[in-house]
């Protein structure tokens, strides 16, 4: 797996042709099946509530997916770029951009409310969940830890309420348990997050 080498300095900016070289690492990835192997058992990340409801609504995270909480990783800033875009931080020698899922779903933190998820439990910013999927890496921010989910077809959701489009495009089912949890399919969310980089 080819990889772009930057200097270890933390908090520096890449340079415009290394952005470009992830970028184009991102976008030359073969297109998959957007259909994930179904799982019953998840990781539950809480992200906001629904305005017009008070439902929580949040990720389902596939347990068997290879995933990694990485604490205070120097994040390069890239200037220019999306607010959602944190910067593009390095795991063992693979350079990842780092996405905050809150803003990039057009989403409010769920700490931004005054009523608290119940039982979730909050978690340093400084936190980042990374993901190694298909031969291709990418993170997101956390603020709140996940926690383990079982849900079953039962619970089901055939219109769901209230998901913004860019949330949409990303998850496939979503289940009603003590709030709204949508699956996350991560192969959609990389396509996403590469076209949403490209026309930015």
């Amino acid at each position: 797996m080819n990889s772009v080498v930057i200097p270890s300095q933390n908090n520096r900016l890449l340079t415009p042709s290394e952005a470009l070289a992830v970028l184009q690492k991102l976008d030359g990835a073969e297109a998959q099946d957007d259909v994930e192997v179904s799982s019953s058992h998840w990781f539950g990340l809480p992200l906001s509530r629904l305005e017009h409801s008070g439902a929580s609504l949040g990720l389902l995270i596939r347990e068997d997916c290879n995933k990694e909480l990485i604490e205070e990783p120097a994040i390069c800033q890239v200037p220019f770029t999306p607010s959602w875009l944190t910067g593009f931080t390095n795991v063992r020698g693979q350079i990842t951009p780092v996405v905050n899922p809150y803003d990039f779903f057009c989403l409010d933190d769920v700490g931004s409310h005054a009523t608290r998820e119940r039982g979730a439990r909050q978690a340093p910013s400084s936190y980042i969940l990374y993901f190694d999927h298909e031969g291709d890496s990418f993170a997101i921010s956390v603020h709140h830890l996940p926690r383990k989910f079982s849900v079953t077809t039962e619970q089901v959701m055939s219109h769901p309420p209230g998901l913004t489009t860019d949330l949409r495009a990303c998850v496939d089912s979503c289940y009603h348990h003590e709030g709204i949890w949508c699956e996350w399919n991560l192969t959609k969310f990389k396509r996403r997050l590469t076209q949403m980089l490209k026309s930015s």
